[in-house]
């Protein structure tokens, strides 16, 4: 009996094969490049997140002054009564107690590379002072050109006031002072942070905060080089927390 002769592949055949072959590579390829880029945007974010949450902790720390319920030195960034202000119209540096890239230098010292993960970083904390949300009050950023510290009344958007609980009485006086208001101070005055600063002055005791971390991503490994990430936190700070 013969044995029947071997049959070989056609060229078609071949072709094909070489062919789901590419694809299957190309698709594998393509799989391991978006799982490396959702990792290193995934670690970039909980670095970011970790900066924030040690700002906030920082911060409720520090404010208000031991035996005063008064947030007024927290707005206005005071080591101590007494001390400097900040600048709240040209950038801080990013080691200024007021941000949060403060909290990344003194969480991570420098060589290590959670300080890579953040490239070109820049911080803004923007506070709500008008009851009516008018506008954001004090404004800090490393850097007003990415970040600007615009204090008008277009800087607070509809999802901002939404976010930090606005409108809300901030001085505990038993009204909502409207910001645009025509009577007392002139429109777009901070009318709560100027009752505070009268000779007979109302506390502050609730100042909402918007946080914001801006950087370049990819710093580490070039995934996602260039692309600008950011994380936004509202917080509520208080004489009670």
């Amino acid at each position: 009996m013969r044995s029947r002769p071997s049959r070989g592949f056609t060229l078609l055949e071949v072709v094909f094969a070489v062919a789901v072959l590419t694809i299957g590579a190309l698709m594998l390829t393509l799989a391991l490049s978006s799982s490396e880029r959702m990792t290193s945007l995934a670690r970039e974010r909980a670095i970011a997140n970790n900066v924030i949450r040690a700002y906030i902790e920082r911060q409720r720390n520090t404010y208000p002054f031991t035996n005063s319920g008064d947030m007024r030195y927290f707005i206005e960034q005071r080591p101590t009564p007494t001390g400097a202000q900040p600048s709240t119209t040209a950038s801080v540096p990013q080691t200024d107690p007021s941000v949060p890239t403060f909290d990344l230098f003194t969480m991570y010292a420098n060589g290590q590379v959670e300080r890579a993960v953040l490239k070109n970083v820049v911080a803004r904390v923007s506070m709500a002072t008008f009851e009516d949300g008018y506008a954001f009050g004090a404004v800090y950023s490393t850097d007003t050109t990415i970040a600007p510290t615009t204090t008008g009344a277009t800087s607070m958007s509809a999802t901002d006031i939404a976010a930090l609980g606005l409108p809300r009485d901030l001085n505990a006086d038993g009204t909502i002072t409207a910001g645009n208001s025509a009577n007392g101070p002139p429109p777009g005055a901070d009318i709560v942070y100027l009752q505070c600063k009268t000779a007979s002055p109302v506390q502050i005791v609730c100042v909402p905060v918007k946080i914001e971390l801006f950087w370049t991503s990819g710093s580490a490994n070039a995934v996602n080089a260039g692309n600008r990430q950011n994380m936004t936190v509202y917080a509520i700070f208080s004489s009670s927390h």
